[in-house]
């Protein structure tokens, strides 16, 4: 069996080397095992549910670098998920994940595991490809729905507001939101991006997305992001909830 190690996020993490991400020093999580999530930091604790979705898992590789051996976008997006969860919980916010190991998983069953949980937003988090090497950068999906358009225009918001922290943390290249349609943001029923963290196959960027560093910043700032649109949605809903309410007698 491969083990693919992943830090519990309270120690920095290392490398990735032959493809897949080696943590050192402390808290060191063998993600084939079903480890229990870490508790939210209290206070503050807020009632936000997040789904987080690591893109691709066990056979189903997605990108991979140029390099020799290569590094494969499943062990990046798991990576980077766990420290949008770590942020998140530190934030006071549930923060749940579609997968915590290197297992395959179906689109349908992604979607499935979302509307279950009930959550607020939907965030898939993935690392792109291109034929052409010099692209590098960030962009951020969402899904133009014409049956639901207050849903296409929350997701619009969020993926603008992901957007912005990410470029903020780790000054990557901007290439915009943009519309899409993969299945994981277009049949859920709540505000879903996709979030593309940069491209596997521009030798400066995959530089930057090994280094565990800059993993973490650019994790860091999806949190952030998700934190700000989170942040602004409560407090007009605690406006709404003020101007609205009458005593008793």
């Amino acid at each position: 069996m491969i083990y693919f190690l992943l830090l519990l996020l309270v120690a920095p993490l290392e490398a990735v080397r032959d493809g897949r991400m080696i943590i050192a020093r402390e808290g060191l999580v063998d993600v084939n095992k079903q480890s229990p999530m870490a508790h939210p930091v209290q206070p503050p604790y807020r009632k936000e549910v997040i789904v987080l979705d690591p893109g691709h898992g066990g056979k189903d590789h997605g990108a991979k670098s140029l390099t020799k051996p290569p590094i494969l976008e499943k062990h990046l997006t798991l990576a980077c998920t766990q420290v949008v969860r770590h942020s998140l919980e530190k934030l006071g916010y549930r923060p749940l994940i579609t997968r915590k190991s290197d297992h395959s998983l179906a689109l349908e069953e992604r979607v499935e595991f979302s509307k279950a949980s009930q959550p607020d937003i939907f965030v898939s988090i993935h690392f792109n490809s291109a034929p052409n090497t010099d692209a590098h950068g960030i962009e951020i999906y969402y899904f133009p729905s014409k049956q639901n358009k207050e849903r296409a225009c929350l997701s619009e918001e969020l993926a603008q507001n992901v957007l912005r922290r990410s470029l903020e943390w780790t000054g990557a290249n901007n290439r915009l939101v943009k519309r899409g349609d993969f299945h994981v943001i277009r049949e859920n029923d709540v505000p879903s991006i996709l979030v593309e963290g940069g491209f596997m196959t521009n030798d400066q960027e995959l530089e930057k997305l090994k280094n565990p560093h800059y993993l973490k910043r650019l994790g860091h700032g999806i949190a952030k992001g998700i934190d700000d649109y989170l942040t602004k949605h409560r407090q007009e809903k605690q406006q709404h909830h003020r101007a609205t309410y009458h005593p008793p007698g």
